[in-house]
């Protein structure tokens, strides 16, 4: 997913820590589960 590479390359440059980059990866997957299911049906 795109949104999670860009938070990454943030990561990688040292833009965001650890702590706030694991927190990103979580709500986008959580965002993307919700999306999925909502267009599943």
């Amino acid at each position: 997913m795109q949104a999670i590479a860009e938070v990454y390359q943030r990561y990688l440059r040292g833009e965001i820590g650890v702590h706030h980059y694991s927190s990103l990866v979580d709500e986008l997957i959580e965002q993307n589960a919700a999306h999925t299911t909502a267009n599943a049906h």
